[in-house]
């Protein structure tokens, strides 16, 4: 389906999940509107959806459920330092999100999935020989999971393998 009808669906699970008090669901469903603003980001380089998407970010850290449970928001800050080609402080905050991630009771697989968006930022700030490494244990980590669903792997993979091509070519050519 559309960006748009992903939004809304999201926007009604919100609503419902504030009546009910569900903080554990409602940072997922702000983390999944978060996304949503980001793939219209990168759609349309509309700065509108820039500006929601960090009113999403605001709204999450404000929720009252533990830091690791925050990480996808770090993740999301990171999106947007990096638009505004702010590398060290976008390194910095993914850092901090794959942290957290660690530090909490996270299967493998979703610290391989933010290990691989950290690795991508150290590749933004010109260190591809040290990203690869990364990219490499971000792919075992994943790998490794049993628990993940086959299609939910390949899922991660392909975002992984795809954050890879540009410090390929850069560790190949520079």
């Amino acid at each position: 389906g559309s960006l748009d009808e992903a939004l809304r669906s999201f926007n009604e699970l919100r609503e419902q999940s504030q009546t009910r008090y569900q903080n554990a669901q409602l940072d997922e469903i702000t983390g999944h509107i978060a996304l949503c603003f980001k793939h219209l980001y990168e759609k349309n380089k509309t700065k509108d959806y820039l500006e929601k998407m960090q009113g999403e970010i605001d709204n999450g850290m404000r929720l009252d459920v533990s830091e690791g449970r925050k990480a996808v928001f770090f993740l999301r800050q990171a999106d947007i330092y990096s638009y505004h080609e702010s590398w060290a402080q976008a390194n910095s905050t993914v850092l901090h999100a794959y942290q957290l991630v660690c530090n909490g009771k996270n299967p493998g697989y979703m610290k391989g999935e933010y290990l691989g968006h950290y690795a991508e930022s150290v590749s933004n700030n010109g260190r591809s020989v040290e990203s690869m490494r990364l990219f490499a244990d971000a792919i075992k980590l994943v790998k490794a999971d049993k628990e993940i669903e086959a299609s939910y792997r390949c899922i991660i993979l392909s975002g992984i393998y795809a954050k890879m091509i540009i410090p390929c070519i850069k560790a190949r050519y520079v």
